[in-house]
């Protein structure tokens, strides 16, 4: 990009250039600038890029992007061909350069967003389409104001249609999203409590959803839409914009029937009176990929090649990955959680043949002032679950423990401070023929636990 270019987005009165160095990138952190790149100092959650701008310059950044009252002063460039530009927000101006960066690149986009499987909607739909289309997606899980640029600007001149994953934990963010990635179809797969400590409650939860959709309506773009979720359907009686409908219910665009679990826990269903066979476990995943399918479908995808692509579908790292080691078979889904999601893995865990079942529970985390709630409801549910030992890791899960074992049942309860404890628990129970899950947010990294378990048996 030239600079003229990125003066154009900076605007003149707010930065200077001395030298014509073109942009060849764009980083936010210095341990992955590239040379040529243009880094652009903002303030996370965690640390400040203002701090690390003489890192880039030393590097071989082609520009610095600092946030006014920063004082430029500070910056030595030397011999080097930096030039720096002072903007009102680095956060504002990397979303308005992705954009014009989006824009000059001419490829269609599609966005999804829900409270769960996100990034698995995301990453079929990549699948699907890449058969036919030269396709990019969402870097990893990127999917917020600093990650939805940068997966942006993985695009390149041969890209035809961009899939973008939209989270938010913020009123505005996704319609600021929305701005930046101008969708030409969204996709709304579900909405459940999550996000909360930001959001407050349920209902703030859905108006932050709806955010999609009126963009999506003031463009006359088309939704693909989760018909067996209340939440979502509400939205879209009430959000006028073109819909194609996914789910169970009569009626429906792409409708799901006689839906079926075998012993591995991977899914069988017909969609329209066709025959479909997942190589992925769980219920859920019934209807991400069919949501998935109906997206490519809407994007210009012929049905019944779509169609024969579903079996290649794979999930992401720690997304419902069932494996056995050492004749115990593990369920990988500690990369995050919430109330709708861990009822999905029990339904998962109560579906598959075992002679006991393990639950290993972290926290749910950022549900704000209903978080003892949620964790005492579902500690009930499991406890009138089919799970016979709960594992709990956090002080809140720790009450979901306290409600399994008031539920009546012959369930078996421990609560432990630190992964290895949890490790020596399960090397000491688990025997083969029983069935190990794994399920807490992101923050617990239940995987370390994981890891110290399969080191064990491994070496027996």
């Amino acid at each position: 990009m030239p600079v003229s270019e990125v003066i154009e987005i900076a605007k003149p009165s707010n930065g200077f250039t001395l030298y014509d160095t073109p942009v060849r990138g764009v980083s936010i952190d210095t341990r992955t600038l590239k040379p040529g790149d243009l880094f652009i100092a903002v303030k996370g959650q965690s640390t400040d890029g203002h701090l690390f701008v003489q890192d880039a310059v030393q590097k071989g950044a082609s520009g610095i992007v600092v946030q006014t009252p920063f004082d430029t002063e500070q910056i030595n460039i030397g011999d080097r061909h930096s030039n720096i530009y002072v903007v009102r927000d680095s956060l504002e101006f990397l979303g308005n350069l992705a954009r014009l960066y989006l824009k000059k690149l001419g490829c269609r986009v599609i966005c999804v967003t829900g409270t769960n499987g996100k990034t698995s909607v995301k990453d079929f739909i990549v699948k699907i389409l890449s058969e036919d289309y030269f396709t990019t997606g969402t870097k990893g899980n990127f999917n917020n104001l600093y990650g939805l640029p940068l997966s942006i600007f993985e695009a390149n001149c041969w890209t035809e249609v961009a899939v973008f994953e939209m989270g938010m934990s913020a009123m505005g963010e996704i319609a600021r999203l929305c701005e930046i990635a101008q969708p030409e179809i969204g996709v709304l797969n579900n909405i459940s409590a999550a996000h909360l400590e930001g959001l407050g409650n349920l209902e703030n939860v859905i108006r932050a959803k709806a955010e999609m959709l009126k963009f999506l309506s003031e463009k006359n773009k088309p939704a693909v839409i989760n018909i067996d979720d209340e939440n979502v359907v509400s939205l879209s009686r009430s959000i006028k914009c073109p819909y194609v409908t996914v789910g169970t219910a009569p009626g429906a665009d792409f409708r799901i029937t006689d839906i079926a679990i075998n012993d591995i826990g991977n899914a069988r269903f017909e969609i329209n009176g066709f025959r479909v066979e997942l190589n992925i476990p769980g219920f859920h995943n019934v209807s991400n990929s069919a949501i998935a399918l109906a997206a490519a479908v809407a994007y210009g995808t012929d049905f019944k090649r779509a169609l024969t692509l579903l079996p290649a579908l794979r999930l992401p790292e720690m997304r419902c990955t069932v494996y056995k080691i050492g004749g115990i078979s593990i369920i990988n889904d500690a990369y995050n959680a919430n109330p709708q999601s861990v009822r999905e893995a029990i339904k998962l865990l109560g579906s598959l043949k075992a002679n006991r079942r393990f639950m290993v529970l972290g926290d749910m985390l950022e549900l704000g002032d209903q978080s003892e709630f949620y964790h005492r409801k579902i500690g009930n549910e499991i406890g009138r679950s089919e799970i016979n030992h709960l594992i709990t890791f956090g002080e809140m899960a720790k009450l979901s423990g306290e409600e399994a074992a008031k539920s009546g049942s012959a369930i078996v309860t421990s609560h432990f401070q630190y992964h290895h404890d949890i490790a020596y628990l399960l090397n000491s129970e688990a025997r083969p023929g029983d069935l190990v899950l794994f399920k807490g947010s992101r923050g617990m990294k239940l995987e370390t636990a994981l890891e110290l378990f399969e080191s064990k048996i491994r070496k027996i």
